[in-house]
């Protein structure tokens, strides 16, 4: 199942995390993409992830995207930040096959789990 998931989101998580991650905020397909995906598949198919911390991570990850979408399409007129950290953690840890074998972030700089857990 983690391999539906994340060929669900891994285009918008490239997105997000990617180079060019502001244009994400700018191109409104974003948020509307985040939000139908979870409303017609991953708000009942998710919790039937049976590893719990890998249901914990999915879901921190849905409510991270679900936060950023929400905040976009009402025009911002609720305070939201972008937690872009968490939201690079949360994917790495959804991949730990395709990060495994690459040198760990955080020996080059410290902040990798900074604000993560709140």
């Amino acid at each position: 199942m983690l391999q539906e998931f994340t060929a669900d989101y891994d285009e918008i998580m490239f997105t997000m995390i990617g180079d060019n991650y502001g244009a994400s905020l700018v191109d409104m397909s974003l948020p509307n993409r985040v939000q139908a995906l979870y409303k017609t598949k991953w708000s009942t198919k998710a919790d039937t992830f049976n590893n719990p911390t890998l249901k914990s991570y999915v879901f921190s990850l849905l409510g991270e995207l679900s936060q950023l979408s929400n905040c976009l399409l009402t025009a911002g007129t609720e305070p939201f930040f972008i937690k872009r950290t968490r939201i690079r953690n949360l994917y790495v840890k959804l991949h730990p096959d395709s990060f495994a074998e690459t040198f760990p972030y955080d020996a080059f700089i410290d902040d990798w789990d900074d604000g993560e857990f709140y």
